[in-house]
C-alpha cells in the first residue's frame, strides 16, 4: 500500500501536468468600434481621441484613485454615476464582446448568463503605471475584467499577464490614437467560474495516473478506519491525508468522479499575520451552487506544501479610516478532492462550523453515517454534531425534523429528549410522525417528562387549550397506534395507560366550567379523523355520571356535529346509547366544580338550557326522560328561602317553558312525569316561594317613606325595604342622628343611641314597619316570577298538563293583594328618590 506522502507527491505532480486549452488573456487591438458618446457633466461631449485639453478637463471632475503607493498608480478615475455614454449602439457593441470573451476565455455559458457591469473610467497621467498585482474583486459572482482601451495617443502601456509559468504581452501604442482595443482575463484567484472548462488537456497516461493515484488513497482510507475517525476532535485536517485540496485554476478531470470522489472549487485565503488559520472563503459544487462559506482549514491539507507561507499578500483591503493600514492576505482558487470514505469527515467540517444550511448538512450527515452501519465512530461522531447543533441554539423546524429523524434512526435516548424540549403542541405533522416512532422504538419512561411538558407549554403567552392539547395527543397515539401496527405488535400497556390518565386530567380540568366545556370536548373530536375511535373515551366519561352539566352540554353538541356530518353518527349514536339512560338515572342539577377551594361556595347549578337540551335529546333517541322529572321535581319540593327565588327563575320556570314549547312544537303527549312536575313545580313557588301578601295598615306609605335624598337616608330607606332585617345601626355624630330620627314615625319604628365608640350609634328597629318590608318582599317575589309565568301560560300544553287546575294557577290569590288590602301604587325601587335634594348636606356612606 503507497504511503501517503506518495500519493501527496503523485497527486501533485500529475496534476500540474494538465493544462487547459483555452487562454487566460484574449482580445483585439485596433478594432473599429463605434465612438461611445462620451458625456462627462460640466465639462460636455468629448470627442475621440481625446484631447489633452479634454483630459485635463475630465481629471479636474474627477477623484484620484485609490492606492496605497501613487508611485504605482497616478491615475484618475469617475464612477458611474459621474459620466454617461450616449452611444444606443455601445451596449451592443459590448454584448458582442463578451460572448467573444467567453468562448476565447474557454467559458461554457449562454450569453444572458454573463453581462459586463461598467465599473469605472480610468485617465493615466504621463508615466503611470501598474505594479505586477492580482485583480481585484469588483462585484459578486465576478470572475474576469473586461478592458476597453478608447482612441488617445500615448506611447508604452504594453499590457501584460502571466499564469503558471507563462507570459502574454499585448502592445496597444502604435493603435491607439485612431482605433480602440479591448481585453479580458480571467479573475482567477477570486471568484469561480460556474462552468467547466473547455479543452481541458489531460492525456490517457495523466488521468491513468491519476486514477490509480486515487484509488490507492481510497483504499488506505477503507482498510485504516481510525484514519477517519479515531480521536476526531471536530478538525477535519487532521485525520486527512495532506493533499485534500489542490491549488490550481481548472478542475478536476473526469476520472476522479468514475472514482465516486466529490469535486468542488473553492477561493481560499491566509491572512498576512503570525497566527492566522486559512479558510475557504467560498466553496462550490460543479454546478455553481455553494455549499460552504468561511470554512476554516488546516494548511497541511494542501498538496503544495508552503503554499501559502511563501507567496505574497495579492490582495488589501482598506477600511474607511485606516490610510495606508489594510489588511493584507493571499488568495488563491483551487479544486478540493473529496474521497468517499471522508465525506461525512468534510460534512461534519461544514456543520460544527455552520457553513451552510443546518438542515441540509444534519441531512447529508445522516446519510453518509446510514451507508456505514457498522461504524460505531461514524455514529457517535453525528450524534456530538447534533448535541452541538442543540447547544448552539439552532431551532428551525427543518433542523429539528433532521435532529429527530437522527435520534431516532440512530436510537439515541439522549438526544431525542433533548430535541423535543423547545418544541410545543404547534409543531410540525412530522415532529409528531417523529415522536411516535421513537415511542414505538423505545421505553416510554425515557420520553414522558418531555411529553407532559409539551402538553404544559405556552404558546405566545398562554396555555394550550384543552381543544389544542387533546387533539394533539389524540393525534399522537393515533401515530403511535399505526407504527406499532407496522412492526407488527401492539401498543405498550405503559403507553395506553398514559393516554387514559392523561385524557381523564384533561377532562376534570373541564369541568372548572361545566357546560362550556361539554361543548369543548365535542368541538375537539370534531376536528379529529372520523374513523377515531371513541370507545376509551366513552370509558372515561362513564366516570363522570354525577356531572350532568357537563355530560348534558356534551351529548347536546356531538349529536348536533354528528347530524352535520362533522363527527361519525354511528360512533356518536353508540356513545349516547349508552350513556344518556346512565346520565338520566343519576341526573343532578346542583354540582360543585374540582376546586380545592370550591367548598367555600355555594354549589352551582345546571342551566335551564342545558336540562332542556337534554330532554329534547332524549326524545330524538327515543329515552324515557322520568329520571329527569323526578329529580327536577325533588329539587322543587325541597327548594329552601336562600335558593328559592334562582331556583324558579333561572331553572324550573325556563325549564317549564322549554318543555312545553317542545311538547307543542312536536306534537306529543305530555308524561305523568312531566304533568306531576310541572303542577308540583307551581305549588311550590306560588304557595312557599311568593306567598300571600302581608296586610299592613292603611297609613303605612305616607308613615314609611323617607322624603330625603342624602346618602344617609338611603341607607335608611334600603334597611325599610330589607325584610330580612328588623334592627340597624347607624354610626353617625350628630346632628345626623338627630336628622335620621326625623324622617322615622315612632308608630313604625323605636330608637336608642348606643353609646360606645366614636361616633355614637344610632339603632332603629322596625315594629309596624316590619310589615311594610314584608310587603316589598312579596311585592319583589310576585314580580319575578310574573312574567315567565304569563309566557308559560301562553302554551297549549300547559292547560291540557294542569286540566281543571289551569285557571287556578293563572288566577292564583298569591299573585294579587287580598281584598281590603290598601292598594299598593307604584312602589319605588330601592334607594329610589321622589322628592328634591335635602337641605341636609350629604355625607359619606359608612360600612354596614
Amino acid at each position: 500500500m503507497a504511503a501517503l506522502t506518495d500519493i501527496k507527491e503523485g497527486l501533485k505532480v500529475t496534476l500540474e501536468t494538465i493544462q487547459s486549452s483555452a487562454s487566460f488573456l484574449t482580445g483585439r487591438d485596433s478594432v473599429g468600434l463605434a465612438m461611445p458618446g462620451l458625456d462627462v457633466p460640466g465639462v460636455g461631449n468629448i470627442r475621440l481621441p481625446i484631447s489633452a485639453d479634454d483630459a485635463k478637463a475630465i481629471a479636474q471632475c474627477c477623484d484620484r484613485s485609490r492606492s496605497a503607493d501613487e508611485s504605482v498608480r497616478r491615475t484618475w478615475q469617475l464612477d458611474p454615476g459621474q459620466f454617461s455614454l450616449q452611444n444606443p449602439n455601445w451596449q451592443q457593441q459590448i454584448s458582442a464582446l463578451v460572448v467573444q470573451a467567453m468562448t476565447r476565455l474557454g467559458l461554457t455559458a449562454h450569453s444572458d448568463e454573463v453581462t459586463a457591469e461598467l465599473y469605472k473610467l480610468l485617465i493615466n497621467e504621463e508615466g503611470a503605471f501598474f505594479r505586477q498585482h492580482h485583480d481585484s474583486e469588483k462585484a459578486d459572482g465576478m470572475f474576469a475584467t473586461l478592458v476597453v482601451y478608447l482612441p488617445s495617443k500615448y506611447d508604452g502601456g504594453d499590457l501584460v499577464a502571466s499564469h503558471r509559468g507563462s507570459k502574454i504581452v499585448r502592445r496597444t501604442a502604435p493603435y491607439s490614437q485612431f482605433s480602440s482595443s479591448w481585453f479580458a482575463w480571467v479573475a482567477l484567484v477570486y471568484d469561480l467560474i460556474h462552468r467547466p472548462s473547455v479543452g481541458l488537456g489531460v492525456s490517457s497516461v495523466q488521468e491513468y495516473k491519476l486514477v490509480r493515484l486515487l484509488e490507492c488513497w481510497e483504499s488506505r482510507l477503507d482498510g485504516n478506519d481510525s484514519l477517519n475517525y479515531s480521536a476526531w476532535d471536530g478538525r477535519v485536517d487532521e485525520y486527512c491525508p495532506p493533499g485534500l485540496v489542490y491549488a490550481l485554476e481548472n478542475q478536476a478531470p473526469k476520472g476522479v468522479r468514475r472514482l465516486g470522489f466529490d469535486i468542488y472549487l473553492a477561493n481560499f485565503e491566509k491572512p498576512k499575520s503570525k497566527n492566522s488559520n486559512p479558510k475557504f472563503s467560498r466553496v462550490m459544487d460543479a454546478l455553481g451552487v455553494d455549499v460552504a462559506k468561511h470554512l476554516p482549514f488546516h494548511e497541511s491539507m494542501l498538496i503544495q506544501e508552503g503554499l501559502l507561507s511563501n507567496r505574497d499578500p495579492n490582495r488589501r483591503e482598506y477600511g474607511d479610516f485606516t490610510g495606508n493600514a489594510g489588511t493584507h492576505s493571499f488568495r488563491a482558487t483551487g479544486t478540493i478532492i473529496i474521497p468517499k470514505g471522508l465525506r461525512l469527515l468534510f460534512t461534519l467540517h461544514r456543520l460544527r462550523h455552520r457553513a451552510g444550511n443546518i438542515a441540509d448538512l444534519l441531512k447529508e450527515c445522516r446519510c453518509l453515517a446510514l451507508e456505514r452501519p457498522n461504524d460505531e465512530v461514524a455514529k457517535r461522531k453525528l450524534l456530538q454534531a447534533c448535541n452541538n447543533v442543540i447547544d448552539r441554539g439552532d431551532r428551525s423546524d427543518d433542523v429539528t425534523d433532521q435532529l429527530m429523524q437522527i435520534a431516532v434512526e440512530f436510537d439515541d435516548v439522549v438526544l431525542f429528549p433533548r430535541v423535543i424540549k423547545w418544541l410545543n403542541t404547534k409543531m410540525r405533522p412530522s415532529h409528531l410522525h417523529h415522536i411516535a416512532g421513537f415511542m414505538a422504538k423505545h421505553e416510554f419512561q425515557c420520553l414522558r417528562s418531555e411529553l407532559e411538558r409539551i402538553l404544559q407549554n405556552r404558546i405566545s403567552g398562554r396555555k394550550p387549550g384543552f381543544r389544542e392539547k387533546y387533539i394533539w395527543l389524540s393525534k399522537l397515539i393515533r401515530e403511535y397506534r399505526a407504527m406499532c401496527e407496522k412492526q407488527g405488535r401492539g401498543p405498550s400497556f405503559e403507553v395506553l395507560t398514559w393516554e387514559s390518565t392523561t385524557v381523564n386530567r384533561f377532562l376534570s380540568a373541564l369541568l372548572k366550567d361545566p357546560e362550556s366545556g361539554g361543548h369543548e370536548l365535542a368541538k375537539s373530536l370534531a376536528s379529529l379523523p372520523k374513523e377515531d375511535s371513541f370507545e376509551k373515551l366513552m370509558a372515561l366519561l362513564e366516570t363522570k355520571l354525577e356531572h350532568t352539566a357537563f355530560l348534558a352540554s356534551f351529548f347536546s353538541s356531538a349529536y348536533t356535529y354528528s347530524i352535520n356530518g362533522k363527527l361519525d353518527k354511528a360512533a356518536i349514536d353508540a356513545v349516547l346509547k349508552k350513556l344518556i339512560p346512565k346520565c338520566i338515572s343519576t341526573f343532578h342539577i346542583e354540582y360543585r366544580i374540582n376546586d380545592p377551594h370550591s367548598v367555600k361556595y355555594k354549589p352551582l347549578r345546571i342551566s335551564s338550557r342545558c336540562v332542556i337540551n337534554m330532554i329534547k335529546l332524549a326524545d330524538f333517541m327515543d329515552f324515557d326522560n322520568s329520571g329527569i322529572f323526578d329529580t327536577l321535581t325533588e329539587y322543587a319540593l325541597d327548594l329552601k328561602d336562600g335558593s328559592a327565588a334562582s331556583a324558579f327563575t333561572e331553572l324550573l320556570i325556563p325549564v317549564a317553558i322549554g318543555l312545553c314549547k317542545h311538547i307543542d312544537h312536536t306534537a306529543r303527549s305530555s308524561s305523568t312525569n312531566e304533568q306531576q312536575f310541572v303542577q308540583q313545580m307551581l305549588t311550590k313557588c306560588l304557595t312557599d316561594y311568593v306567598k300571600p301578601a302581608p296586610m299592613v295598615p292603611s297609613d303605612w306609605k305616607a308613615k314609611t317613606t323617607i322624603q330625603c335624598t342624602c346618602d344617609d337616608c338611603a341607607l335608611l330607606r334600603g334597611f325599610i325595604q330589607d325584610s330580612s332585617v328588623t334592627t340597624e345601626c347607624f354610626p353617625i355624630p350628630e346632628p345626623r342622628r338627630t336628622h335620621l330620627e326625623l324622617q322615622l314615625d315612632m308608630s313604625y319604628f323605636t330608637t336608642s343611641i348606643i353609646k360606645s365608640g366614636s361616633p355614637y350609634m344610632l339603632e332603629v328597629e322596625k315594629t309596624r314597619a316590619m310589615l311594610v318590608s314584608q310587603l316589598y318582599e312579596w311585592n319583589r317575589r310576585s314580580q319575578n316570577v310574573k312574567p315567565q309565568l304569563n309566557k308559560l301560560y301562553e302554551y297549549v300544553s300547559l292547560k291540557k298538563m294542569l286540566g281543571d287546575s289551569y285557571d287556578f294557577f293563572r288566577e292564583h290569590p298569591n299573585l294579587e293583594l287580598p281584598d281590603g288590602h290598601p292598594a299598593i301604587g307604584c312602589l319605588p325601587k330601592e334607594n329610589d328618590a321622589e322628592i328634591p335634594q335635602s337641605l341636609v348636606p350629604s355625607k359619606r356612606r359608612h360600612s354596614r
